[in-house]
């Protein structure tokens, strides 16, 4: 979160004014609209900046005040025209500078951004504030080391800056140091109480170390201190959900929704909600709304929503289009890369299917494998994973590198070096977008796969022909489970909701088993342990 735009600041002698009178009547004016602004009357301060602009329309404060109040009232254009104008007019303006990065940090325009906080922290070296956005502007341009340092001299510059100390406790986290980071979230909270959004965070970081209970706790304070924060009732969700309170969990899911940037789904039809009702003689519309695992995943209850009645249009990403024509319940099937259907009655995101049919961990739905591949696709690559090359075990290592948490749940595959050299297996490598990486690293004990791979119709029939898949918390494991086969999946310490906690199997997937790390980033133990497993399997 961005600091505060600063309004306080000093007002220089205009270059135009030939008068005391005139001086006397521009600084009035020009301290009237400061005043009136800061008392939040904003029209008064127009007010008060008109009169200014009338003895001289090239007066910098009364420039850099109207860009101020363009800027918070989110008129970006006007903001930084005025702020530009100002800094032309008077080049040392520390506070015209940094407002001005203000508008482009808002506008995600970074590298501007950092140009305007770099002149403002050169004309004012104890400036706080521009160190803080500065530091917060390098965080989303990835670079973790300058946001770190700058949010350091933020914080030694105001040790008690709410939004830098938090800011530090993201970055921190984002690097894998949630011990550091919570720290820094304790600080903010205590530089002020009612901090909804760090204690939010804070509870993000605690389920990150496995304190369940008081992430819990967090989210709860975060919700009640700020009932608008979206983000709190949703990651309480999560929480829940991965406690087994399936009840609450999926109610607080729907939060989801609401957060700025979040699923949008639920908002983009006229057409009403489906309530989980009869819709016999009714078109209902389903669709995904996240990662290929989610729609793997949930796409189980569109037979379940079939008997109800009516007719099911259902929305697939382009990659799933062959694999989900075995899907039982679907009358039609419109990819995501074209327009929607024009006409249906209602519809539902099917990460809202569990809600709706309050499933618990009793009644998740499974009468058997419920996606496949023909028996044409599945002979072509049958003649790949050839039947003598002993126990046939496919490998993914990683998933989608621009998932939120890939960070955790994707591992160097040099750790899983120790299955290639156990005897009476083939390693076959199902991980798309490596290169030559399977070979470089496994030689001859592993099969390439990859290069014949073209959708998720080929990696089901791939799945098909293996005994074992072996894969980390990605759409490969999801896609092994709900084909039947045998999977072991691999968990960081503190998994995904879904995977839940202190168990070994998947009350979604009968066929699945779980390899958790028993300490955050230890990799090494799981895969001994899955050198173990191999071999008792043998």
């Amino acid at each position: 979160m961005a600091s505060k735009s600063i309004i306080k600041h000093q007002i220089t002698r205009s270059h135009k004014l030939a008068t005391a009178q005139q001086q006397t009547a521009l600084k009035t004016a020009a301290q009237a609209a400061l005043r009136s602004y800061g008392q939040g009357h904003a029209a008064a301060a127009e007010a008060a900046i008109e009169k200014i602009f009338a003895i001289d329309p090239d007066q910098p404060d009364a420039l850099h005040l109207k860009g101020l109040m363009a800027l918070n009232g989110k008129d970006y254009q006007t903001a930084e025209a005025c702020f530009s104008q100002a800094v032309t007019l008077q080049p040392v303006f520390p506070l015209a500078h940094y407002n001005r990065g203000n508008g482009f940090l808002e506008t995600r325009q970074y590298l501007r951004a950092e140009a305007s906080y770099l002149k403002a922290i050169d004309q004012l070296a104890d400036f706080p504030e521009a160190c803080g956005n500065l530091g917060l502007t390098y965080m989303m341009l990835g670079d973790d080391a300058k946001a770190i340092a700058y949010l350091t001299r933020t914080i030694a510059l105001k040790p008690d800056f709410t939004h830098a100390l938090n800011n530090m406790g993201n970055v921190l986290r984002r690097q894998g140091r949630p011990m550091e980071a919570a720290a820094f979230y304790n600080k903010a909270i205590i530089s002020a109480p009612g901090f909804a959004l760090g204690y939010n965070n804070l509870g993000n970081v605690l389920r990150d170390l496995g304190q369940l209970d008081k992430a819990i706790a967090a989210f709860r304070r975060a919700r009640d201190l700020d009932p608008e924060l979206a983000e709190a009732p949703y990651n309480l969700a999560l929480a829940l959900l991965l406690t087994g309170d399936f009840a609450a969990g999926w109610e607080g899911y729907r939060w989801r929704h609401q957060i700025p940037g979040g699923p949008p789904a639920a908002r983009q039809f006229s057409q009403p909600p489906w309530d989980g009702g009869d819709v016999s003689g009714k078109t209902l519309y389903l669709y995904p709304e996240q990662g290929l695992g989610d729609t793997i995943q949930f796409c189980r209850y569109v037979p379940l929503v079939a008997q109800r009645g009516g007719k099911i249009i259902l929305r697939v990403p382009a990659d799933l289009d062959a694999l989900l024509t075995s899907l039982a319940g679907v009358d039609s099937m419109v990819l995501e890369t074209e327009p929607g259907p024009e006409t249906f009655d209602v519809h539902a995101s099917l990460l809202d299917l569990p809600r709706i049919f309050a499933t618990d961990q009793d009644t998740i739905p499974w009468s058997g494998p419920y996606l496949g591949v023909g028996e044409k696709q599945a002979a072509v690559w049958a003649d790949r994973i050839r039947a003598d090359r002993g126990l046939r075990v496919g490998l993914v290592w990683a998933g989608n590198a621009g998932h939120e948490n890939d960070r955790n749940r994707s591992m160097d595959p040099r750790i899983l070096a120790p299955l290639s050299r156990i005897d009476g297996i083939t390693l076959h490598s199902l991980q798309i977008g490596s290169g030559n990486q399977a070979k470089a690293l496994f030689g001859d004990a592993i099969v390439d796969l990859a290069p014949w791979i073209r959708d998720w119709s080929d990696t089901a029939a791939a799945i098909r022909n293996l005994d074992l898949m072996i894969s980390v918390d990605t759409s490969s494991a999801h896609l092994a489970g709900a084909m039947g086969s045998e999977v072991w999946t691999l968990l960081p310490y503190m998994p995904d909701w879904r995977w839940q906690l202190d168990r070994d199997d998947s009350p979604w997937y009968p066929t699945m088993r779980l390899f958790r790390q028993t300490a955050i980033g230890d990799w090494d133990s799981v895969v001994q342990r899955l050198v173990t497993a191999l071999e008792n399997r043998l």
